[in-house]
């Protein structure tokens, strides 16, 4: 008898079904990922992880991916999206979510069907950002392990009448996407630059990177570096969280390396976030058709919402808000800039269904409604926002070398 102990069992990998393409736009990323917001939003898809680089949304369930529907398999598409000389580079894949074991060749089939689908919406969005891109064809996996697609077409046929609508509905769910910061496990990050480091908690990490994105999609007037420096660092720090939360910390704390160039950027951000976190937050909904412009509370959405929710899933009601401890802001923010085709929205002069939303706030002074997302100086009473809160990172002096 042996005394070596048997070795570990691996677990089985699903074969994945996917297509994978890659765009090289002359266009900036935040137009090219405004149009892919828009559209896996109008597909049906929930988004999931919503950064400045990388978007990542499904659709389906894994009961519902038994009726073998193509409006019901579980299916994921995710974009990356990275700045180039010429303008943004965009790695798109479509894949399929089936999480049971097997799947038979009828779901080859539909999956098939939807990633043709699939694949053509999101080479409209590209091609109406950027009507001069090449779009190579699309490179499709339908794996080769035949064995390991065999045994669902049974359950699927038993299935079919057994999974209805209201079944459907309480499964798939609908829930918001979780911010960087808290979605990485983390509790705080630190800050380390040549001249100093500074320890963040995750809250604030969010409500920067929110406002990193809000000033990328919309920039205004914002110097060209500045903007160029506020991409990159959010870039870099969405990617820092990602590597940080697939590694894991006993201590819920990772440490990230700065150049001296990026803490003014650091700054910039941190203030800006406060900022919004000490004014009135609001939606600026504008109808796509029309271009009826309306101020929304989105309190009053989340009301509406936590009533829709709680008629199908009352077990989870609340839990649409995200991860614990999301500010309101950095929530709002993952709400904005993006167009809405939920049919809670109907346009009050055209009926329309379709509307474009952006953060707005109020100057605190004379009440003027301010859409930038840079808050410096009130046109109108010349009131400085950056009076209400000058706090900048507190940062400390690095440890002395042994």
């Amino acid at each position: 008898m042996s005394d070596h102990p048997p070795p570990p069992v691996q677990p089985v990998q699903p074969v994945r079904l996917s297509a994978t393409a890659a765009r090289d736009l002359a266009v900036p990323m935040a137009a090219v990922r405004q149009a892919l917001l828009t559209t896996v939003r109008q597909a049906g898809l929930t988004v999931t992880v919503e950064q400045l680089g990388t978007i990542d949304a499904q659709r389906g369930s894994r009961f519902g991916g038994l009726t073998l529907s193509p409006e019901k398999v579980p299916v994921r598409v995710r974009a990356d999206i990275v700045p180039t000389a010429a303008g943004c580079r965009v790695e798109l894949r479509v894949e399929d979510a089936w999480t049971m074991p097997g799947r038979s060749w009828g779901a080859v089939s539909v999956y098939r069907t939807l990633f043709e689908a699939l694949t053509q919406h999101l080479d409209r969005a590209v091609a109406r950002v950027d009507p001069a891109a090449l779009l190579e064809p699309w490179h499709l996996d339908v794996g080769q392990d035949v064995a390991a697609m065999q045994s669902a077409a049974d359950v699927a046929a038993r299935a079919r009448g057994a999974v209805g609508r209201r079944t459907d509905r309480v499964l798939e769910g609908n829930d918001r996407p979780r911010a960087a910061g808290s979605a990485s496990g983390l509790a705080t990050v630190e800050l380390a630059s040549p001249t100093g480091v500074v320890r963040l908690d995750v809250v604030t990490v969010d409500a920067m990177l929110t406002t990193g994105r809000l000033v990328v999609d919309r920039p205004g007037g914002l110097p060209t570096n500045l903007l160029t420096d506020v991409q990159s660092f959010v870039l870099a720090l969405e990617a820092h969280l990602d590597q940080a939360g697939r590694a894991g910390y006993a201590d819920r704390t990772s440490r990230m390396e700065l150049t001296a160039g990026q803490v003014p950027v650091v700054g910039f951000l941190f203030q800006q976030s406060r900022l919004r976190e000490q004014l009135p937050l609001r939606l600026l909904t504008r109808c796509t058709t029309c271009r009826l412009e309306k101020v929304v509370n989105p309190d009053l959405a989340r009301l509406r919402e936590r009533a829709r929710r709680s008629q199908a899933l009352t077990s989870s009601m609340g839990m649409f808000l995200g991860g614990h401890g999301a500010s309101p802001y950095v929530m709002l923010g993952r709400m904005a800039h993006l167009r809405k085709s939920e049919p809670d929205y109907v346009c009050p002069r055209c009926q329309g269904l379709d509307a474009d939303e952006c953060v707005v706030t109020f100057c605190p002074q004379c009440g003027e409604r301010r859409d930038e997302s840079v808050l410096r100086t009130c046109p109108r009473c010349a009131h400085d926002f950056r009076a209400l809160d000058p706090t900048q990172p507190a940062w400390q002096a690095p440890a002395p070398v042994a």
